[in-house]
């Protein structure tokens, strides 16, 4: 038994006193749940978030608000694959039903995503950047032993994104024809809407889709606490911004002088007031304090700047920053973002110290795409062999420096050094949040020890 519902909820606060005895129990939905009960369930769990249907409706019908009616499916289905308790993924499924739409789960297991996609036949998909980085990374693979092919792709992206810019979105170009309506196949050939939020995809990346998918294509920015923010409009068809703020929220800028961000020039950290605005952190008078100011204003952490047409683009994070013995703040979400553009990695985490001159990372392979690409750089052995192997390291690093290049990464940005593991990030060993978040301070903790070796070790790259 994965969900329990219960209306007495003096019961669900025992069945979490012994939870041991369902090990399988994941979620307790609440049917009237008490002040006291949610009290002593709170001791469990500090960081809960007070969000009411109120604020996911408000959020969810702003979504809708944006595209014209005509652009927004009537019928069909959209996929459904991120955890439950994501906020992104609530937000998706409350559209989806306030629009009349169908929701389709996927079978549990990321291996078969891509097949049971093609199988359900979505017209919208929700889209994060590992999903699309795995798809782009498979096209590039396929392309890129072949000469003809890597041109015509190039070719077709190029011409299809000067129809783009005039304005038309279709499925019916002859770039259509001889190249896209392949991938299009891959994902259904049904899909009417894509959508990415949750963080920061490469402008490549994001062309890509724009161009093979011929359907619309939007860009939105929120957090746990608000919900969807912002959100790109249906003409905008350029890359590297997320929108206009949504009707639900007004957003403002303020200085960040220790970045160098000021306001009055249009950058500065990103507060959000509105109706999606959560209440607080549920018990943490201290914490909700340190989010929300006394003029109601919510501090994301994350820093922004206003282009010239007014729409937002996300440009640093206040939060998880450190610095390095040159004395720069390191943003490690760039490395790791870039990095993700690679076929062969799956998971990866960026870290460093102030007493260190340069960056050490821990790389996730994709199993297949690893034991593939090393055969294919001379290195024989099973993986966890391979993971061990100090010049298949060296061979990582050189094309995760190559990656990082292509996606404008500074040398200052790069890793020096890393360690290869088999053990994915989950929230079985603690790396990894309800929401598929990585836990930065567990993930430090956890690999303290092997980032001293590898400083220990020196730089290889």
């Amino acid at each position: 038994m994965e969900v329990l519902f219960c209306e007495d909820s003096k019961f669900a606060v025992e069945i979490m006193e012994n939870k041991k005895t369902c090990p399988d129990l994941k979620h307790i939905v609440l049917i009237d749940a008490s002040e006291d009960a949610i009290t002593e369930l709170h001791a469990s769990y500090p960081e809960m978030h007070i969000i009411s249907l109120e604020d996911l409706e408000k959020s969810g019908k702003s979504n809708l608000e944006i595209p014209e009616k005509e652009s927004v499916p009537k019928y069909g289905s959209m996929m459904c694959y991120l955890p439950c308790a994501h906020m992104y993924e609530i937000i998706n499924e409350v559209s989806t039903l306030f629009h009349g739409c169908q929701l389709g789960f996927y079978s549990g297991s990321t291996d078969t995503l891509l097949s049971d996609i093609a199988e359900l036949k979505p017209v919208a998909l929700p889209l994060v950047p590992k999903l699309m980085n795995l798809i782009y990374s498979k096209v590039q693979k396929k392309i890129e032993q072949n000469r003809l092919k890597r041109y015509l792709l190039y070719l077709s992206l190029h011409q299809k994104g000067k129809i783009l810019q005039k304005g038309v979105v279709s499925k019916t170009t002859i770039w259509d024809k001889l190249v896209f309506s392949k991938i299009q196949k891959s994902l259904g050939d049904s899909i009417q809407l894509l959508y990415t939020s949750s963080a920061p995809v490469a402008k490549e990346v994001m062309q890509f889709f724009r161009c093979s998918m011929g359907c619309l294509v939007f860009e939105a920015y929120g957090l746990s606490e608000v919900g969807a923010a912002t959100m790109t409009l249906m003409s905008e068809h350029d890359s590297g911004f997320v929108g206009p703020p949504l009707p639900c929220n007004h957003i403002k800028l303020i200085s960040v002088p220790d970045m160098s961000y000021f306001a009055e020039n249009d950058e500065g950290e990103i507060c959000i007031k509105g109706a999606n605005v959560f209440s607080g952190y549920f018990n943490n008078e201290e914490a909700t304090a340190k989010a929300i100011d006394a003029d109601g204003w919510f501090h994301t952490g994350d820093i922004g700047k206003w282009l010239p047409n007014g729409v937002l683009k996300v440009i640093d994070r206040k939060k998880h920053i450190f610095k390095l013995s040159q004395g720069e703040y390191i943003i490690p979400d760039k490395s790791e973002s870039a990095y993700l553009g690679s076929h062969i990695v799956s998971q990866v985490y960026v870290d460093g110290y102030s007493d260190q001159e340069f960056l050490v990372g821990v790389i996730v392979p994709n199993t297949k795409a690893f034991l593939s690409w090393a055969k294919e750089e001379g290195f024989s052995g099973d993986i966890e062999t391979l993971c061990q192997n100090k010049e298949l390291k060296k061979a990582v690093l050189s094309m995760l420096w190559k990656v990082g290049k292509e996606r404008d990464l500074t040398s200052l940005y790069q890793v020096g050094n890393i360690y290869i593991t088999t053990e994915p990030f989950s929230q079985e060993n603690g790396l990894l949040s309800p929401t598929m978040k990585l836990k930065r301070g567990v993930a430090r903790k956890k690999f303290e020890e092997i980032f001293q070796k590898l400083y220990e070790e020196g730089k290889l790259a």
